[in-house]
C-alpha cells in the first residue's frame, strides 16, 4: 500500500464538495454534522435528518490530515441552518 501525499488546498478542494462537512480556512476550522441528534419530542436520541452520511474513509483520512498536520480545529454540530450556527462561527 503505497503513501498518499496530502496537501491542504487539494485537501480543502475536495471536501468542499461533501455536503455532511463546512471548512473555514482562513480560521482553520472544521464543522462536521452530528450523526445523532436530541429529539425534543420523543426526548431520545434520533438520526440526524440534515445529514447526507456522504463522509468515508478517504475523507475522514483528509480531515485528520488537516487537524494533525495543518492544525485546523475540528467541531461537530447539529444543524448548518440555524442562527446557533451562524452566531457559532462568528464567534471565532
Amino acid at each position: 500500500m503505497s503513501k498518499r501525499k496530502h496537501t491542504e488546498e487539494s485537501c480543502i478542494e475536495s471536501l468542499k464538495k461533501k455536503n455532511d462537512i463546512r471548512i473555514f480556512s482562513f480560521k482553520k476550522v472544521l464543522v462536521i454534522l452530528e450523526n445523532k441528534i436530541f429529539s425534543e419530542k420523543t426526548l431520545s436520541l434520533i438520526s440526524n435528518p440534515h445529514k447526507h452520511f456522504d463522509l468515508g474513509n478517504k475523507s475522514l483520512g483528509k480531515i485528520d490530515f488537516l487537524i494533525s498536520k495543518c492544525s485546523y480545529k475540528l467541531f461537530h454540530y447539529d444543524n448548518f441552518n440555524s442562527k446557533d450556527f451562524k452566531s457559532f462561527i462568528q464567534s471565532f
